[in-house]
């Protein structure tokens, strides 16, 4: 994901071999810091502008882990493991 990216209206948008850290900054003077740790490496952003009420998706974002580029193939038995850190602070 592009550094600085700033999205206004609907957005739903896969960024593909991302850093392991994307950084949000929520207008309030916080931070969130989403971190793919372990069996990650992709990142989408977007809105649920279709589930909530008019307008309410302008204040909204979901920033959500993936593995879409390189996807996960388990065979029978086979185990994969996915983590995320995700933690607030003051920008």
């Amino acid at each position: 994901m592009e550094p600085g990216a700033h999205w206004e209206g609907l957005v739903d948008s896969v960024y593909l071999n991302t850093d392991p850290e994307t950084l949000l900054e929520v207008g309030t003077g916080s931070c969130v810091s989403v971190e793919n740790t372990r069996g990650f490496g992709d990142t989408v952003v977007w809105n649920p502008h279709e589930t909530l009420q008019p307008s309410c998706w302008k204040d909204f974002v979901c920033v959500e882990s993936a593995q879409i580029a390189k996807p996960v193939v388990l065979r029978p038995g086979e185990e994969w493991l996915g983590e995320v850190n995700i933690s607030i602070f003051d920008c």
